[in-house]
């Protein structure tokens, strides 16, 4: 995975917050990428895949500066944008009616390894959704504004599973059985709320604060399973979570997350 993020300071002094940038950001990268390498916008957006990208824009009204991110998980495109804005002088982006100088610009990979090595056997947590979040499943028409524990990371599963090798995949029918019996959302703190980003309804989703605890090992659910086997088991899906509540904060989560819906700030509170 890699990171490309970029400081904007508008042009102007005019109002910015709670403007959909990371959509507007996402429609710019897409022509930005045609100019410079088409072929790549058709190899992130095939058909029934995932896409290989997410995008986080962040608005610091105290420092009237836009924040955006672009993460690739498994491609250079990063590089190669970054190249392109020192190779052209690209130092002015225009988004919409706004125009930005860009004023600082960092680039470089995400140590997954590391990531990895420091997750631990969380117990509870917290996660805070700062923008509107919501996940379509199969089992319904209508889609999911709560983040129901086997959902959320479902689409988490899915989403490392599409970035690791076969060797590090997360068997995930196995993992939604297991948190099924051992994790709940132990309390919540959000809203619905609309976003218009170019269609003829806005989309909604929940933002908010949310709480949730692992149970401790409920050894009937390892039944066929010897008690130093079960708690391995046990310890290792902890350790699982912890890791992939960690990846989130870059891949975001749910639909529309390439358009900066779905960001997750996670708040680890105790560990087994």
């Amino acid at each position: 995975m890699y990171k490309l993020k970029l400081y904007l300071k508008p042009k102007t002094e005019q109002y910015l917050y709670n403007k959909p940038y990371g959509y507007v950001f996402r429609g710019y990268l897409m022509n930005w990428l045609n100019e410079i390498a088409p072929e790549e916008v058709h190899n992130i957006h095939e058909y029934n895949c995932i896409r290989p990208y997410s995008i986080n824009s962040h608005y610091k009204r105290k420092e009237h500066l836009l924040e955006l991110t672009f993460i690739t998980f498994n491609s250079n495109l990063g590089e190669l944008l970054y190249n392109n804005i020192l190779e052209d002088n690209k130092f002015i982006l225009k988004l919409r009616d706004n125009t930005f100088n860009i004023k600082h610009i960092e680039y470089g990979p995400i140590n997954l390894k590391e990531i990895f090595e420091n997750a631990n056997p969380v117990q509870k947590f917290s996660i805070y959704f700062p923008k509107p979040t919501y996940f379509n499943t199969s089992k319904g028409d209508y889609p999911i504004r709560i983040p129901i524990p086997t959902i959320l990371f479902s689409n988490i599963c899915t989403l490392w599973n599409s970035i690791s090798n076969q060797k590090q995949n997360i068997n995930k029918n196995q993992f939604i059985n297991w948190l099924e019996t051992h994790m709940y959302l132990s309390g919540h703190k959000i809203q619905t709320i609309p976003l218009t980003i170019g269609k003829e309804m806005p989309v909604v989703g929940f933002k908010g604060h949310t709480s949730f605890i692992i149970k401790e090992l409920n050894y009937n659910f390892y039944e066929d399973n010897t008690v130093e086997d079960a708690q391995e088991d046990f310890y290792s899906n902890c350790t699982w979570i912890d890791f992939l509540c960690k990846i989130s904060e870059y891949t975001n989560v749910g639909v529309n997350r390439t358009a900066s819906f779905g960001i997750t700030d996670y708040y680890p509170e105790t560990y087994f």
